[in-house]
Formats: structure tokens, sequence, C-alpha cells
């Protein structure tokens, strides 16, 4: 199950946010594992996409997708330049990952 979360950034710039859950149902509610998934992360959504935008060498994030890494989340970003695209995963622990 994928549940898509829309999201303003400071800059007035939308994101779009995919939550999926490879190995149990995913539900957006009080008590649900996600959760303390976000809690075992040491980066947040908002560090993950500053990491992936230096990775990528500038351009904008504007695409993110969370997903379980054993007991906590990484996110998938996908950021814009100038004339591509670029995905950069950021690890639960802030470092950028390979695929």
């Amino acid at each position: 199950m994928t549940k898509n979360i829309r999201s303003i950034r400071p800059a007035s710039a939308a994101i779009a946010i995919s939550l999926t859950s490879q190995n149990a149902p995913l539900a957006l509610q009080p008590g649900e594992q996600l959760v303390a998934d976000f809690n075992n992360a040491k980066v947040s959504l908002k560090d993950a996409l500053a990491i992936a935008e230096r990775q990528a060498g500038g351009g904008k994030a504007y695409e993110a997708e969370v997903e379980r890494e054993g007991k906590a989340v990484a996110y998938e970003i996908k950021v814009a330049l100038a004339d591509k695209e670029q995905e950069v995963k950021v690890g639960p622990d802030g470092q950028v990952m390979k695929d």
C-alpha cells in the first residue's frame, strides 16, 4: 500500500512524498510502526532533502519516497538539475547510499 502526501517547503515549492511499506500494510494511525521507524532515523526528511541537493551538486529536490530500512526509514529523493534529474538515496543515518 502507498500513501501519497503533498507538502510545501519553505520556498513554496511543492513536493510529493510517497510512503511505502515492503513488509506490512502502511497506515498513518497512532501506534503504527512507521512512527517508531521515523523516531529511529537520525536524519529528518528536511535534512535528507538538503543532503540530496548537496550530493546532486545543487538543484532542487522535488520528490521524496520514504522507505523502511531495517528499523528506521531511508529516503529516495529526486533532484531537478538544470538539464537532468538525479535520484539520491539517503539512509537513516544521513549517509548517501549506493543503489
